[in-house]
């Protein structure tokens, strides 16, 4: 603590070494955790480090930083610090925290994003344009305000069902990979699609279904979009993929003859 309070750049070096047994010390020791708690710290996706006390009531982290790129981007646009909780300690500490701290919570960049509700004028048109490319009838479809640089639609998960399910996965390991539980169909994940109505792409997308002879070449355009934000949140499977990199084929093909 004194290291922290008279020479914070040495504190910042040495926490790269030091933070996960504090972190232990702070779930294991309560008597610990009130002596430390102020100089916890949390390395940012800048490189630099904060403390968890200076990040304010709502924690914006990533636990993988390169394929959550898109997500940490809109998240700092907002002008939100978003810290790197990678290690597989980080998931006990950050309930950990949140038990301590009543206001405190930690959602990941990929859980939800920020944005007013789009306009009502086309939000049930967009709505089932997405559902039907998806091919699920009750995908939970959102038309947000993202701004015109974001991406035209993006995928996000409930942070307290994906977390129970990390917490299986850690459980699971530790059991050696045996457990008679199964937090998956207890706690399903799950997604939401929100789409960008500042998005040209999205404007353009709902004018062409209005247009009678377009309703093909709309779905190839929203499913393009809906993977598109699978592929950016990592859920396109190798099926997805295949599909995908096809599609993108004809589309260039359609441009380069136009």
């Amino acid at each position: 603590t004194g290291l922290f309070n008279k020479s914070r750049e040495d504190f910042d070096k040495y926490w790269t070494d030091i933070g996960v047994f504090v972190k232990y010390g702070c779930m294991r020791e309560e008597k610990f955790y009130d002596k430390v708690k102020d100089i916890l710290l949390a390395r940012n996706v800048d490189g630099g480090m904060s403390a968890l006390k200076d990040l304010g009531e709502k924690v914006y982290y990533t636990n993988d930083e390169k394929k959550q790129v898109a997500y940490i981007e809109m998240s700092r646009s907002k002008g939100h610090t978003v810290v790197v909780m990678d290690h597989e300690l980080d998931t006990n500490f950050m309930s950990f925290m949140e038990y301590k701290n009543n206001k405190m919570k930690f959602v990941r960049v990929d859980s939800e994003v920020d944005g007013e509700e789009g306009p009502q004028e086309r939000k049930e048109t967009v709505e089932k344009i997405f559902r039907d490319a998806s091919g699920n009838s009750s995908l939970d479809v959102q038309v947000r305000t993202l701004g015109e640089s974001a991406l035209a639609a993006v995928l996000t998960e409930t942070e307290e069902s994906r977390r129970m399910q990390e917490m299986q996965k850690l459980y699971m390991k530790q059991l050696g990979g045996k457990s008679d539980m199964d937090l998956a169909s207890l706690f399903p994940v799950k997604q939401i699609l929100v789409v960008n109505s500042d998005s040209s792409l999205v404007s353009r997308l709902s004018a062409m279904s209005e247009i009678p002879g377009m309703e093909e070449k709309t779905q190839k355009l929203a499913k393009h979009i809906y993977d598109l934000a699978r592929l950016s949140h990592g859920s396109l499977d190798p099926a997805g993929m295949n599909e995908f990199l096809k599609r993108s084929t004809d589309l260039i093909l359609e441009l380069a003859e136009n």
